[in-house]
């Protein structure tokens, strides 16, 4: 069965936009991370 070509390049974009987001959504994390470590280091 083949798959329409407007619904893969849906399909392609809707993976790019989540690919993007989870890379962007982990660097936050990252960020958040090492600025609470940063934090920590100055209070105590």
């Amino acid at each position: 069965m083949k798959i329409p070509e407007k619904t893969q390049k849906w399909i392609k974009r809707v993976g790019v936009i989540g690919f993007l987001f989870f890379l962007l959504k982990g660097i936050l994390w990252l960020v958040a991370g090492a600025a609470i470590i940063e934090w920590l280091k100055g209070v105590f």
